[in-house]
Parts: C-alpha cells; structure tokens; sequence
C-alpha cells in the first residue's frame, strides 16, 4: 500500500471520462494542493511512486461493497448514470492494484517500461471484462540461457503499443491477437550479456516480434483471447485503425 504524502491536503473527487472515453471510464482520486491554497486548479493529482496517478477506479467503486456509498452519492448528484454503474456491476469482480495496467478498449495505446513488470493487465468495457495477469511475462520476459534458472527482462526502454485484431492470414474469423509497437520514446537497450534475441528489438510501426520454442525465426506474438475464456467478442466490435 502506498504511503500518504507527509502534510499532503487537497480534495478527494471524481475525474469523469475525458472526451471520447467510455462512462465506465471514469475514477476517483486525490487532489494535491501547495501549502495556503484552496484552489482546485492550483493543486496536482496525487501520483504513485511510478508515475501513475492514485485512483480508485468507478469499476472498483460500482462491484464492492465498502464504495457503496460513493456509488449512490456520484449517482445522487447526476456525475455517473445509474445505468452505467449497472453495466459495470454486471462485469466479473477482480481486486485492480495501481500498478495494474487498465485498459477501456482492445485498441487503446499504453506505455510499457520495458524493465518493469505491472501485476496484470486489464481491459473493462460496458459489455465485457478481460483480466490478464500473466500478460507481460508471456510477452516480454525470456528464458535465461540453458544451464541456469529462471526469466528475465532482456531489454531497457519506453515504448508505446497496442493490441490489434491480427491481420495474419491463419487468423481470419479466429479472435487472435498481436501488438503493435506505436512509437519508441526512450531508447531500447538489450541488458543481457550475449542475449540470443527471443524478442527482436522493437520497432516503431511494427508488430512485436519473438522466436517460438527451439525455433530462431521470428514472428509475430500472436495470443488466442478465446483462451481466456467465453464472452469478449465485444472487445472486437470496434475499428482498429492502421499505424
């Protein structure tokens, strides 16, 4: 649990969707203000050790008991429609951590610290729900070299991705997907000595690329999201544009 900033004042209030996000988008969080201010607009969100901003977010405020009274009192005063929180009740109930990476839509771009591991990865819609907890080991971490034990990073960086519908030909009508790496914003830098390249080095516009098993040519990382059970066909219902 992240410890309060020491002396910290401000206001607890919900950040509604920006522009274009979907209602169920919305979060509660913590606005920092300077030492002798009372101005809203003065003050900073409260973020966490990694950068992220502090929030509870309205799917957490609308599946648990303990926000109940958060719930009736942002439909009370007309900031989330009741149908809304309906939608989001009606979705699995997962435990979200700030260090998870969250998602509204299949196609929304996220950064990724090539270096550091998130808990898990989610997607939340008004009609379907995916929790990945193993995303980023079955994408980014590699197997160490036969003779010793154990995975790791093999690269440093930031880069900017999303997960798209796969365009290859074997995955017509099948609900496989790929990631798109959007733009390279720190550089990547390999960190293992005499790495023998199980992810190829990102390239901006281009997909993810990894060698399968006791193979050396590398394609695209594909996963079937229809291993992660029944119900996310709507994750698919929107456009996908181009890089």
């Amino acid at each position: 649990m992240m410890k309060f900033p020491p002396e910290a004042r401000g206001y607890l209030y919900y950040k509604p969707p920006a522009d274009g996000r979907p209602d169920v988008s919305g979060s509660l969080r913590f606005r920092v203000l300077p030492s002798g201010s009372t101005s809203f607009d003065q003050g900073t969100d409260l973020r966490t050790p990694q950068g992220k901003h502090w929030q509870t977010l309205l799917y957490s405020i609308a599946k648990f008991d303990n926000y109940r009274p958060v719930a009736t009192m942002l439909a009370r005063e007309g900031l989330v429609a009741s149908r809304t929180l309906e939608q989001l009740r009606a979705l699995p109930a997962f435990r979200i951590r700030n260090r998870s990476v969250v998602l509204y839509s299949l196609s929304e771009p996220f950064l990724t610290d090539m270096s550091y591991m998130p808990t898990s990865l989610f997607i939340i819609t008004p009609q379907a729900m995916l929790a990945w907890p193993d995303f980023y080991q079955s994408v980014l971490i590699v197997n160490l070299e036969k003779g010793t034990i154990g995975s790791r990073f093999p690269f440093k960086g930031l880069i900017r991705v999303r997960l798209e519908k796969s365009p290859l030909p074997q995955h017509v009508n099948t609900h496989h997907i790929v990631l798109r790496v959007l733009e390279v914003i720190e550089p990547v830098e390999c960190v293992i000595p005499d790495y023998q390249y199980q992810i190829a080095t990102p390239v901006a516009g281009e997909l993810l690329m990894r060698t399968r098993l006791g193979k050396t040519k590398y394609t695209p990382w594909t996963f079937d999201l229809d291993k992660k059970g029944k119900g996310l066909e709507p994750l698919f219902k929107e456009e996908v544009k181009g890089p």
